[in-house]
Formats: structure tokens, sequence, C-alpha cells
């Protein structure tokens, strides 16, 4: 019964009279009564004071402001005639949706105790069952009792109904107007207790606005929601359609799945947006119907474990049997690709060789007594002796006379080891001594990264597992760290000259700031341990091993081409593996395939995302790769970005 509670005019009935002034309300809350010492502005109960002055106008901006949708005042008259008292009873019915918000401190039983023990205050508070908030609006001046209890047929439905609290406030005073503020402010501390003092009556807060911001938000969510279930189910691209409506839009997503099966959902809003946000929010209940509760729920829980919102599935397509024929046709073969990088190559000798000889024309014609001409000589010789240098290092490398001397060999080899584990021993020794240093820096960098949880996870699971999957969000370190937590046990366990890494980035740009990354990371510059290789430009790392080289995907490619076996590569790394495209998806087929010949090669995928078990699945339990077994792939999880995040790594089968 929604009542304003009017001024109290000598016009306005009473709901009753009585020649005695009662003490206490209907409920047993006594009545709040005037103070008489000077202080009749204002009036006290329980302790809080209120401004009676405003108190009518604070109450009906509660009423709008925090949803109030039931409230009842009531007013009698006691006393003789020449001194006749208003008392005037107020009741107000708690929404639920101040429970919803968390604004009441206790739940139900709670608040029930504490007005049956008097904490809240003797009849404060009321607890009335079967009461349904929905009920038919009371006239004003009758009781909302009667207006808002529903008819129960049965005691399973009565038992089904919430109960409804209400606060109670009571005031008496010669004038009816007093009473009523008398009475709300009686109210208002009433409320103050019931809620524990999460409302403040004369100041509440915006229950309507907190209301619509959740339901924005949900809303928000949902149609993220299927927008991603959209992506997983690999549909086509979605369709929308808006139309201008009475008082809003409505707007019609329209998408196909699984070979063409449509799927529609419809949306009203207020305006395009919100049409659009409902209709793909609702899309999710019409990919159920179309694709099976299964597979739903099977999409759902991987958008559910996805950080980031982030989520792809593996869809890698067979590859027709006259795919690598149409390749080699638009490509060449690698003899052809060989032929044409000579006569490149000889092309750029030539060109140089021109441009040398006249500098040296300029040079002999000028005044610098052959400056110029020295400094030509020495360049040359230079170069010479450090091709030289470098092609007598590969052919050591190739193990070009291992069967001629392996003594030799192996003794080269462990000193390369012992100067790989010297250079690691220096870094480490520099960190530890100073903090402020920059290796100590880099290194308490390093250490705050989230990625530095599955460290000992990655390396056991590659001993062991031909493929491992690492799933971390955005800035968690995958990129930079986990190429240089295999290159590190690789020379703490003296198989540095064995280890040579490729790690693949979908950009070129992201390549070269990678490895730079990494480099300074590692206290030195691009081309040493660290190296890259994009289209027209690289650094080539040193080439005794103990390597990590950053390539784009088209790059990895190209040498595949040229070098089927990847001869000399100990591990493959792929990042952003989530973000599907044609190189990504080929690459993944001819990695497929070259496991089988080297069973030694190790390859790691790093998704953004946790769908790793379609990783997992392709790579062992697919074609060729059954030799594997169904534990091939190995699944490491870095959950969330922040510091300290957990993390979800199985042990090795």
């Amino acid at each position: 019964n929604n009542n304003s509670g009017g001024g109290g005019g000598a016009n306005d009935k009473l709901k009753r009279e009585t020649a005695e002034i009662p003490k206490l309300g209907p409920t047993g809350r006594p009545y709040t009564m005037k103070k008489r010492a000077g202080d009749d502005a204002k009036a006290a109960s329980g302790g809080r004071r209120w401004d009676t002055a405003k108190i009518k106008n604070q109450f009906q901006t509660m009423l709008q402001v925090a949803k109030v949708s039931r409230h009842h005042v009531a007013f009698s008259g006691h006393g003789p005639p020449h001194k006749r008292m208003f008392a005037c009873e107020m009741t107000l019915a708690m929404p639920a949706a101040w429970k919803d918000l968390g604004l009441v401190a206790r739940d139900g039983d709670a608040i029930a105790n504490a007005a049956a023990a008097g904490e809240i205050g003797v009849g404060a508070v009321t607890i009335k069952n079967n009461v349904d908030e929905r009920g038919p609006r009371g006239r004003r001046g009758h009781d909302a009792t009667s207006a808002a209890t529903v008819d129960v047929s049965s005691s399973a439905a009565a038992a089904a109904a919430p109960p409804t609290y209400e606060v109670h406030g009571v005031g008496m005073a010669f004038a009816k107007a007093e009473s009523q503020r008398l009475a709300i402010a009686s109210l208002f501390d009433g409320i103050v207790a019931a809620t524990g003092g999460l409302i403040d009556p004369s100041a509440p807060p915006n229950v309507a606005k907190i209301l619509n911001e959740q339901r924005k938000a949900q809303q928000k969510k949902r149609s993220e929601m299927g927008r991603l279930m959209l992506e997983l189910a690999n549909s086509s691209r979605p369709n929308a359609e808006h139309k201008s409506s009475k008082g809003g839009w409505t707007a019609t997503v329209t998408a196909y799945v699984d070979g063409g099966k449509k799927v529609e959902s419809v949306g009203v809003g207020k305006g395009k947006s919100d049409a659009e946000d409902i209709a793909y929010a609702n899309i999710s209940d019409s990919l159920a119907d179309t694709m099976g509760v299964l597979r739903h729920s099977t999409l759902q829980k991987i958008v559910d474990n996805s950080p980031g919102g982030s989520v792809a599935s593996l869809r890698v397509p067979p590859l027709p049997d006259d795919a690598m024929d149409c390749l080699i046709a638009a490509m060449g073969t690698p003899e052809d690709h060989d032929r044409r990088m000579a006569a490149w190559k000889r092309a750029e000798q030539i060109a140089i060789d021109r441009i040398q000889a006249q500098i040296l024309s300029d040079a002999g014609a000028g005044t610098d007594g052959g400056y110029r001409r020295a400094k030509v000589e020495n360049t040359k010789h230079a170069d010479a002796a450090a091709n030289a240098a470098a092609r007598a290092v590969s052919e050591l490398a190739d193990g070009e006379d291992l069967s001629e001397d392996p003594f030799l060999f192996n003794a080269r080899r462990e000193e390369i080891s012992a100067r790989f584990k010297a250079e690691e021993a220096a870094r480490a020794a520099a960190a530890a001594a100073d903090a402020d240093s920059p290796e100590g820096k880099m290194k308490a960098v390093r250490d705050k990264l989230p990625i530095l949880k599955i460290r000992e996870s990655l390396v056991e699971a590659l001993k062991t597992n031909p493929v491992v999957v690492v799933s971390g969000g955005t800035g968690s370190g995958k990129s930079t760290q986990c190429p240089q937590y295999i290159l590190e046990h690789a020379i703490a366990t003296g198989a540095g000259p064995d280890t040579r890494i490729i790690v693949t980035q979908p950009r070129r740009i992201a390549a070269v700031s990678v490895a730079e990354r990494v480099a300074a990371e590692r206290g030195e510059k691009a081309g040493n341990s660290i190296g890259f290789s994009v289209r027209l430009h690289g650094t080539s790392p040193r080439p005794d091993g103990a390597s990590c080289e950053f390539v784009t995907t088209g790059v990895l490619l190209r040498r595949l081409m040229r070098d089927p076996s990847l001869e000399g590569i100990s591990h493959v790394m792929i990042d952003e593996v989530h973000e599907r495209d044609i190189n990504t998806d080929f690459l993944l087929v001819l990695l497929r395939s070259l496991l089988k010949r080297r069973p030694e090669l190790r390859v790691v995928l790093m998704s953004a995302t946790l769908d790793a078990e379609s990783f997992a699945e392709y790579f062992s339990t697919s074609g060729d790769l059954d030799w594997c077994g169904a534990d091939a792939a190995a699944e490491c999880d870095v959950s969330g970005v922040g510091v300290g995040a957990g993390v979800d790594a199985p042990p090795p089968p």
C-alpha cells in the first residue's frame, strides 16, 4: 500500500480514538515524543538524532531512490478533547533488493533473532510470512496487510513464499504533522538498526541505479559469452539486422554453424547496441538447440576456464593429397630456391665490387694520401677472415671430423660447454652481488613473473613428452621466459652445445622486439646466444650451440623446404598458437609429420587459452603419431596474469 503520508490536515479521518494516552504502539514499540527542553526542532530516538524540519522530504526521497514499494501510514487520537494527542503509526516493508545488493548486514534468521531479543529495538521489526510484494496496491489510508496478503491454496505454496520484514515507527504529538515527523524519525532508527547501519535513510543509496548497472554488466557479460561461443563453434561471420520499433530497437543476429545450420537470435533494447548485445546474449540458448547440449557444455567450459576472455579452438582441416604439389608448383622446388638465392648472391657481390671499385677510383684521384684505399682493403681482409672463421666453426659444429678424431671433438665440446657454464655463472654472480646492478634488477623483474612457477614443470615435461602446451594469459611471460628456461637448463646439464631453439612469432615486429628483450635480459646484444631472422633482415646467433633464434612463421616454413628434417635444431616453440592463420596450421601439420622421423625433437606450443586438450589430441592420438601414445603431449598452465597466480601443471606420464 503506497501512501505518501500526507500532511495530517484537520479533515483527515482518524483510525481510532481513545480516552487514554498509550505509551506503546501496536507492535510494542515505544512512542517517540517531542523533547520539551528547548529541542523542538530535533527528535531523538535510540541515540540517533534527525532533522525533523527536513525529515518528510528525506522520507519521500528515500521511497523513490531506495526502491521502497510498500509503506503504510495511520493516525489515531488519544486523551481528553482539551489535551488531545495524535499518534502516527508507520510501517515500511524492506525491499528484497536491499538484501540482494548486500545492503542488509544480517540475514533473515539473524534479523528475526535480533528483533526477538530486542537488539534492534522492541517492536521495531516484525516478520510477515506468505506476503507477495507484487500484490495489489492498497488505497491511501487503508491497511497494507490486507491489501498485500496472498491467498495461498496449499501449505507448500505458503512455505515457498519468502517472508517480508517490516520496519515500524511510531510518534505522538499534539499536532498530526508533528506526530508524523516523529514517527518517521522512529522509522529511520529502525531501518538503521535492521540494516546494521549500511543504509542511512537521510542519504540512501541509489538502489535503482545500482540495479541498472548490475543489469547492464550481466547483459554485457552474456553478450561477450555469446560471441565467444560463436567463435568456438567455427561459425560464419554473424550478420546483425536492426529495426526501429516503438520505444526502442529490435536486433536480429544470424550465423551458420556445422556446415550450414542456421542460428538466429532476437534482442530488444532502447538503442541499437543494447538490442544487439541482448541478441548475442540470447544466442547461447539457440546454439545449444542446434549443436546439442553436450557439445555446448564442452565449449561453455572452455570459455569459463579461458583467461582474459580469449578463446580459440584448434581447427586443422585435413590436408589434401595434392596440396604439397600445388605448393611446390607455386613456390618452386628447394633446388629452384637455391639457384635463385645463388644468383642473388652473385648479383649482390657484383654490385659490391662495383661500388668498391668506384670508391678506390675516387680515392686515387683525391688528396687523402691513400687513406680511403687502405681502409677499403683492410675491411675486405677483415671480412674474409671473419667468413673463414665462421666456416671453420660451422664445419666443427656440423661434426664433419667426428669419424676421424672423436676424442678431439669431445674435448672441444666440453670446452664449449664449460665456456657456456662460465657465462651463466658470471651472470648469476653479478645479479647476486648487487641487487641494484642491471643484472640484479633484471633478475628481480624475471622472478616476479607468474611463468616462474612452472619452470621446473616445463623442464620435467620436456624430458618425456615430445609436445608440451604452455597456457597463460597475456603478460605472464611465456614468450620471453620459456625459451630461457630451456636454454639455462641445457647449459647447466652440459647439453648446451646440442641445444638450438627456434621460436616462431606471428609478426616480424614481434620476432625482433622479443629477441632484443630476451638478449637484454641475458645482459648481451642480439648475435650471441640470442638471434632473430625475419624477411630481408636478421642477426644469427652463435653457431656452436646454446642458442635461441626468434623467427616468423614464414621463415621457418621456408627453412623446412630447404631442410625438411631441421638438422641441428633441438626445440621448436610456436608462440601465439591460438591466433589461427594458414601459416600456423600448415606448420603444425609439418611438425606432426617431422616428429615421427625425429622423436628427439621437442615441440612447445604457447597459447593464451586453456584449450590444451585439442592440441594434445592432435599431436598424440591422430594419424601418424599413434606411436607416441595417448599422453604424448603435456600441459603447463599459468592461471591468471597477476603476480602470484596459481599454477596447475600435471606431472609427466
